[in-house]
This record gives structure tokens, sequence and C-alpha cells, in this order.
């Protein structure tokens, strides 16, 4: 009596067990994809459902203690990081490269432009030195004195009438200095106020 209890007791365990490992599905004959859990008809065919088991696992149970032994692959941020570190490094060294470039373009243009106010100064100071002897020469002019033959004491520096007679006035040969020159008188360009009587260098500005 006790064995054939035994037995049952088994038997409904494994009952049980086998319950909770199958599942019931309707399908369709003619289409197995159509799967439900109830029964009806087949929404392509119209056909009624056939009911079937279906075996299912077990699900498993992650523990407490699996799930805390997870570690974290902490090699592979380390090198990620490094990566990024690097790349940063090369962007800094291309941006400082573009910067010498551009103060070495600047460097270039500053030299080429001086060059050039050099030249132009030195132009300039050769047309100053032109100018200068072209003043001195025009102030080589003759220096004309006028008379009346009737009256000699009426003199004037410039042609005209007598005030006395009316007769016109002539060049007196005797006070002029036609075939003498005169005083050569040297002056900066750029100082007027500097006159010399040899030719030289302005105590100014050096031209």
């Amino acid at each position: 009596m006790k064995k054939i209890i035994l037995i049952a007791i088994v038997m409904a365990f494994y009952s049980i067990a086998i319950a909770q490992t199958q599942k019931v599905i309707y399908t369709c004959p003619m289409h197995l994809e159509v799967q439900m859990s109830k029964p009806g008809n087949c929404p392509k065919c119209g056909m009624t459902l056939v009911k079937k088991t279906k075996s299912v696992a077990a699900p498993k149970q992650a523990t407490s203690k699996q799930t805390g032994n997870i570690k974290k692959p902490t090699g592979i941020s380390n090198a990620n990081s490094f990566n990024s570190d690097v790349r940063e490094m090369k962007d800094m060294m291309q941006e400082l490269k573009s910067d010498v470039a551009e103060i070495k373009e600047i460097v270039n243009e500053i030299r080429g432009a001086g060059s050039i106010k050099g030249g132009e100064a030195t132009d300039e100071h050769k047309d100053h030195e032109m100018n200068m002897n072209n003043g001195a020469a025009t102030k080589q002019v003759a220096k004309l004195t006028f008379t009346c033959p009737m009256h000699p004491e009426v003199q004037s520096d410039k042609p005209g009438n007598c005030p006395k007679c009316g007769m016109k006035l002539v060049v007196d040969k005797t006070k002029s200095s036609t075939n003498q020159p005169a005083a050569t008188t040297y002056t900066c360009p750029m100082h007027p106020e500097v006159q010399s009587d040899k030719p030289g260098n302005c105590p100014k500005c050096g031209m």
C-alpha cells in the first residue's frame, strides 16, 4: 500500500513538471506560422486551428553572486582613453604648425615692405639731392639795374619809363652784374631754414 502511494505521489510531481515545461498552442495545418494561444480560425485561409503542445525550456534565474562577480573590461577603457589623448595631441601639433606658418608669412611680408620702403627712401634722397643742386643753380641769376639816359639818378630794378621825362629806362651797364654770377646758396629741401654757402649735408636730417 505504501508503494502505491509513493508511486502516485511521484506521478503527480512528474505530471506537474511536464505541465510546467509544455505550452498549449493553436495553429493552422496549412499555415504553420500562424500560432495562437486560444482556439479560433486561421486569418489567412479560415480553417479551424488545431491544438498542439509545445515544449518550453524552464527559465534559469541568475543568482545574485553571478551578477555581482561580473567585471567591466578596464583594459579596453584605458586603451580608448589613451587613443583619445594621442589624437588630441596630434590635433594640437597640427594647430601649432599652422600658427608657425602664418607667423613666417607675416615676417616675410614685413621684410618685403621694409625693403620696398628702403628703396623708396634712397630714391627720394637722390631726388632731394637733385632738387638741391637745381635750386642752387637757379639762384645764380644776374641782377640788372635800369636807369634813364637823361636822368642817371633815376634807377630801378625792373624796366619801365622815367618818372621825370617819360623816356624808356635802359640797362645801366656800369652797375649791372650780368657777367658776374650771383652768390650760390645751398639749402635742405626738407628744412628750408638750413642754408649754407658750400655743399654738404643737412645737420637735422643728414640729407
